[in-house]
């Protein structure tokens, strides 16, 4: 259940209202968190009431030794089952206000996990108020009414229970009566419902009756059981009822707790009791397969080297191992190296997030691996992070992971995108320059960089390959990165160790750039890099098209078709040739003997402005694909001559890009500025 505006403060009808809402809403999940962790408790109840009955009898001192075990016995149990109650319906709400799907699986996981804290946090509460009962009655009932929301502040903001405890009691202040109103008001319909249902059992059967009894014992427990998420759902909205009277508390700060863009990891409790294995295990191996998979409101991608699970701003990536032949390798944490390199939103979802990311049909082979020591790493869901000096680092490598390659629906079979990888990698290293350092000893059989990469590393005379042991690596560097002379330097993801690490070293001297003429002739042959002259065309290009679109856009709104005289070209006009003129150029790239188009005034009128933004739209989509052009063009393609008659015969097709095309566009980008000054200026106007 997702509301339009969960996070306002509420009366005390508004919060018992929401308590009901979210209940009904989600009574499945919180059924299930109830009877899972409640109703034991009942049925060990109904248990220590026939012993004490059975055996007490007569005997003295087995009647005041059950006298005595049953309520610490009550006691321990009721704590262990209040703590995951409370955790997992801390848990559940949270992922009610977020718009999530509310599941008592993953709630209860949640609650196991922090299951040290959360009994800590509870026993110190009993031992505070039966303290406070005994000595002065009063501030015991005080603490039992301000530590009611201890749990969800433990829950939310992942704090220790020591500091749950001092943290909780300085938000209760100023709430305590409306805390203590709600709960009385729950308290009184728990009372209400179990007088009834004692009066209904009691005319129906016998209770002086054993089995009489029995029944109302059960049916009484059973009513207990189903009114108690509505105590710990209440106390939940309570606290955020809290923090919103004194801080500024939304869905933001909501987010960050359990999955947005500044996510803290919930730290996990410095120490675990003995039972908390032996719950988890019970759990997992009782409780768990019948969990279904829900893969909810997520995104997912994937690149050459890692596959990303997206929810929210939050993601999560697998690092992918590229092989030669056959499928490419995900490298999936057990559960023990899950919990240790997930952040703490995921902690509990690993199973779901793992099937969500299989259940794509991707357009590429994978064989998911599961095995410890294998780690993943998060970022938030726009940060694309990758190995200093590796392709993807290079504007090439870039542009290939944004053509999503691998995803469902491509027009490339997987092994041509999977070949299309593998030749930009071949061009890359061949052009390497450095000191590049491998360990053989971690070097994946059948791996792109066994198979593929260290070939073309040792046969290029620029690399100087150490292939002893390599340091630790960054996760994600499973393929060499390369020693590339003034490149942009990206960061490295956090991690360890993976299979077939390479580690860039000191770096070598760079080697001296292609000789770049500062204006060359049309007959002089141009000499471009296969890597570096590539990129910084297709920076440059980029560059140029977001200036150009940068002032179509600031147009005013009635002026698209003003031109500065008539036989000017107006701002629909001089869109509309630019996109004709990145065509131009992608035909004459296949069809050298294509003659230059001009651009003309009075071809174009639009007639609201819709049309005109779809002009401009049509230019962003140009430009993506010239984008794409300049990738897929090596060193030799760019050095090919071709005629152009503007240019007095043949030139390099590397002209006819740079002179013919972003030459271009700078010229009629400087006339779109003139013309907007003059519109701004309020001088000379002609229009249509």
């Amino acid at each position: 259940m997702h509301e339009q505006d969960p996070f306002k403060q509420l009366s005390s009808e508004g919060v018992l209202s929401r308590t009901f809402q979210i209940y009904l809403g989600h009574f499945e999940a919180m059924m299930g968190i109830a009877f899972v962790t409640m109703a034991p408790v009942t049925v060990f109840q109904l248990i220590l009431e026939r012993l004490l009955v059975t055996y007490g009898r007569g005997d003295e001192v087995v009647m005041i030794t059950l006298a005595v075990l049953y309520p610490l016995a009550m006691l321990a149990l009721t704590l262990v089952a209040h703590s995951l109650a409370e955790g997992a319906t801390a848990f559940a709400v949270a992922e009610s206000f977020l718009g999530r799907k509310v599941r008592f699986g993953p709630s209860l996981e949640y609650a196991l996990s922090r299951f040290g804290a959360l009994l800590e946090t509870n026993v110190s509460i009993v031992v505070r108020i039966i303290g406070g009962l005994l000595l002065f009655i009063v501030p015991g009932f005080v603490w039992a009414v301000a530590y009611s929301i201890a749990i969800p502040v433990l829950v939310t903001e992942g704090v220790k229970p020591r500091q749950a405890l001092q943290r909780t009691w300085s938000l209760a202040k100023g709430h305590k009566w409306k805390i203590f109103g709600i709960l009385l008001a729950l308290g009184a319909l728990h009372a209400a419902l179990l007088g009834g249902l004692s009066l209904t059992t009691g005319a129906v059967l016998s209770v002086r009756s054993s089995f009489g009894l029995l029944v109302q014992q059960m049916a009484i427990g059973l009513v207990s059981v189903a009114v108690t998420p509505l105590y710990l759902i209440a106390a939940t909205l309570l606290y955020y009822d809290a923090r919103m009277g004194s801080e500024r508390f939304g869905i933001q700060e909501l987010a960050r707790a359990f999955g947005g863009t500044a996510a803290r990891e919930r730290p996990r409790p410095e120490h675990e009791l003995v039972a908390t294995p032996l719950v988890r295990g019970f759990w997992r191996a009782v409780l768990a397969p019948q969990k279904v998979v829900d893969c909810g409101d997520y995104a997912a991608r994937m690149s050459w080297r890692s596959a990303t699970y997206i929810l929210g701003e939050h993601a999560v990536h697998f690092l992918i191992e590229p092989m030669s032949a056959g499928p490419d390798l995900v490298y999936v944490p057990d559960e023990e190296s899950w919990r240790q390199s997930a952040p703490g939103w995921a902690q509990v979802h690993r199973s779901d997030i793992v099937a969500c990311l299989r259940a794509v049909k991707w357009n590429r082979g994978l064989e998911w691996r599961e095995g410890r020591g294998h780690r993943v790493w998060h970022s938030p869901a726009g940060e694309t992070r990758v190995v200093d000096g590796s392709l993807e680092a290079s504007t090439s490598g870039r542009l290939l992971e944004g053509q999503g390659l691998f995803h469902p629906g491509q027009r490339m079979t997987p092994a041509e995108a999977r070949e299309a990888w593998n030749d930009a990698l071949r061009k890359y290293l061949s052009q390497a320059g450095g000191q590049i350092q491998i360990d053989l000893n971690q070097v994946a059989p059948g791996s792109v960089l066994k198979d593929v990469a260290l070939p073309l590393l040792q046969r290029n005379p620029r690399v100087d390959l150490d292939l002893g042991n390599a340091p630790s690596s960054e996760v994600g560097s499973a393929l060499p990165s390369a020693q590339h002379p003034a490149r942009p330097r990206a960061p490295a993801p956090p991690g360890a160790t993976v299979p077939g690490a390479a580690v860039p070293a000191s770096p070598a001297a760079p080697r001296p750039a292609a000789p770049r003429p500062a204006a060359p002739r049309p007959d002089e042959q141009v000499t471009a890099d296969p890597v570096f002259e590539q990129d910084d065309l297709v920076e440059f290009a980029r560059a140029v098209r977001e200036s150009t679109l940068e002032r179509l856009r600031a147009v005013p709104q009635g002026s698209e078709n003003w031109r500065v005289s008539p036989g000017a070209m107006s701002f629909a006009e001089l869109a509309q040739h630019l996109v004709e003129t990145d065509d131009w150029m992608q035909a004459k790239m296949n069809d050298p003997d294509l003659e230059p188009i001009l651009g003309q005034a009075g071809t174009v009128t639009v007639t609201d402005r819709e049309q005109y933004l779809a002009l401009v739209e049509a230019l962003v989509r140009t430009g993506q694909r010239r984008e794409r052009l300049l990738v897929s063009l090596d060193s030799d393609a760019l050095q090919t001559r071709i005629h152009d008659a503007r240019f007095g015969g043949e030139v390099s097709r590397w002209w006819i890009i740079v002179r013919g095309n972003l030459d271009h566009e700078i010229h009629h980008r400087g006339q779109i500025a003139t013309y907007l000054r003059v519109l701004e200026d309020g001088e000379a106007r002609y229009s249509k």
